[in-house]
């Protein structure tokens, strides 16, 4: 499997200096693989470290999404030790936190959650063959991508963190931020989308891998976090062929085998969703 990964990155020329690169897990079996590396840039104040995993699956049903609910059925946060519990995940990510807020289209496990306004905003989709495809929700035609019996998730957080030819971006004004965002729309905030901060983000480099990053940050001289810029070129520098930001700031929770990975600084946040990477099921063709 090593070879394998080595062969669809693309290291050659670095957007971030001085990287490193350790293997901190690994867990192979037949129908699920999957290889966590951290990776370092820098030093000192520009320090940055991210964990970066390239998941095999067999099966898409493998990528699966953890809502957690009270017994009425409402949005509650919870922690990933309860996604875990209830999944038995292999690897757990955070993911889009749907109950932070009121618009955007959410579907987990072909299940749909929320069905409000995408204009402003990338959507993110994976489909039961295993595809992965982002689009601008100001074009899409979000009822047909409904309709669509394939459709196993929607995220909907971005934005988009690669060209349509997968290349990546350099330039903030590349990246489809709107005043959908809010009050994280500002580049002179800490928290803002535009500058440094822990990020989490889900690619896909071919049919069946799945590459997904956690970036710590606000940590001073450990790691800074990523603008979006430096995170599209994470990406694409990891192999992915498309790629998608998810939330950040202190929603970035990684864990491997029940274990957290990742440290970053600030409020840790408890989200209401998580990407699971789980066993295939008994007797699932």
């Amino acid at each position: 499997m090593r070879g394998q990964v080595s062969s669809l990155k693309h290291y050659e020329e670095s957007y971030l200096p001085d990287r490193t690169v350790e293997e901190v897990g690994i867990h192979v079996e037949e129908s699920v693989a999957i290889l966590l590396r951290r990776v370092c840039f820098s030093s000192g104040s520009d320090a940055v470290r991210a964990y970066v995993a390239d998941v095999y699956v067999k099966e898409v049903s493998q990528i699966f999404g953890e809502v957690l609910t009270d017994r009425v059925g409402n949005l509650v946060d919870g922690t990933p030790e309860q996604a875990y519990a209830n999944t038995n995940a292999l690897l757990l990510l955070n993911s889009d936190y749907l109950r932070a807020r009121s618009w955007g289209l959410y579907v987990r496990n072909g299940n749909l959650f929320r069905n409000k306004e995408i204009t402003g905003i990338d959507i993110c989709a994976i489909d039961k063959t295993g595809k992965m495809r982002v689009y601008n929700g100001d074009t899409v035609d979000k009822e047909a991508l409904l309709a669509d019996e394939n459709l196993w998730h929607i995220f909907s957080f971005g934005p988009s963190l690669l060209n349509e030819d997968g290349s990546a971006r350099d330039e903030d004004s590349q990246f489809h931020i709107t005043d959908r965002y809010s009050r994280w729309n500002q580049y002179d905030s800490s928290v803002g989308f535009p500058v440094p901060n822990p990020r989490t983000a889900i690619g896909q480099s071919e049919d069946g891998h799945f590459i997904l990053a956690a970036v710590d940050g606000r940590k001073k001289g450990t790691s800074r976090g990523m603008n979006f810029p430096e995170l599209s070129h994470l990406m694409y520098e990891e192999g992915a062929s498309v790629a998608y930001n998810l939330d950040g700031g202190g929603s970035v929770l990684m864990y491997l085998d029940g274990k957290k990975v990742n440290n970053t600084g600030g409020n840790i946040r408890t989200p209401s969703d998580y990407l699971c990477i789980v066993k295939k099921t008994e007797g699932a063709d």
